[in-house]
C-alpha cells in the first residue's frame, strides 16, 4: 500500500512583502509540478482546496510529492483582484520565472500539470506569462499533463483546475498546440 502524501510543506518561497508566493510544495524525488494561475491562501501551515486536490493528483499519479507554481506570483484569493493590465509587474514576472527554472533544474524527470482552467482569461498578461515560462523551460525534458475531462465542450479548451470536481485521470497535454490558439 502506497504511503499517503502528508501536508508537510518544506519548500516555500514568498516575496519580501508577503504578497507574492513563488513556490509551495513538499520535497521528494519524483514530484508532480503544478502550474496554476496565481497563489491563494495556502502556506506552510494551512492547505486549501486546490492544494488538497493537488496532493491527491500527485499521489494517484505515482508521484511522491508536489510542487505548486503559478503563472503569476501575486497572492490573491480572488483572481479578479489580481493586478489590472496596466499594473502588471514585469519584475515580479521575471522573478517568478527564475524561481521556476531554478526549481526544475533540480530534477531529471519533470511532469507538469497544467492547472489554470478558464481563469487564464482573466488577464491578457497571464497567457503571455505562460508563453514566457514555456520558452524558458524548453531546455528541460518536460512532460506536460492535464486533468482528463469526462465531457469535453466546444470552444477553446483550457486545462482544468484541480479543485473543480472529483479526481480524474491525468493525460498528456500538448502545450505547443495550446499556445497557438
Amino acid at each position: 500500500m502506497k504511503k499517503k502524501i502528508e501536508y508537510k510543506i518544506d519548500l516555500y518561497q514568498e516575496g519580501l512583502k508577503g504578497k507574492e508566493r513563488f513556490i509551495l510544495g513538499k520535497n521528494g524525488k519524483n514530484p508532480l509540478f503544478v502550474i496554476g494561475v496565481n497563489p491563494s491562501k495556502a502556506n506552510q501551515e494551512e492547505s486549501d482546496r486546490t492544494i488538497t486536490m493537488v496532493m491527491q493528483y500527485a499521489e494517484k499519479n505515482g508521484n511522491d510529492s508536489f510542487i505548486m507554481l503559478n503563472l503569476y506570483a501575486q497572492v490573491s484569493t480572488n483572481p479578479n483582484d489580481m493586478h489590472a493590465e496596466e499594473k502588471f509587474d514585469q519584475e515580479l514576472h521575471k522573478l517568478n520565472i527564475d524561481y521556476i527554472v531554478n526549481i526544475l533544474g533540480n530534477y531529471e524527470k519533470i511532469e507538469i500539470l497544467a492547472a489554470w482552467g478558464g481563469t487564464i482569461k482573466k488577464r491578457k498578461y497571464l497567457f503571455d506569462c505562460l508563453k514566457d515560462i514555456n520558452e524558458r523551460i524548453k531546455p528541460f525534458n518536460v512532460k506536460w499533463l492535464k486533468i482528463e475531462k469526462v465531457k469535453e465542450t466546444s470552444g477553446k479548451q483550457h486545462p482544468r483546475h484541480p479543485s473543480r470536481g472529483t479526481y480524474n485521470t491525468l493525460i498528456p497535454f500538448d502545450i505547443n498546440n495550446y499556445l497557438l490558439q
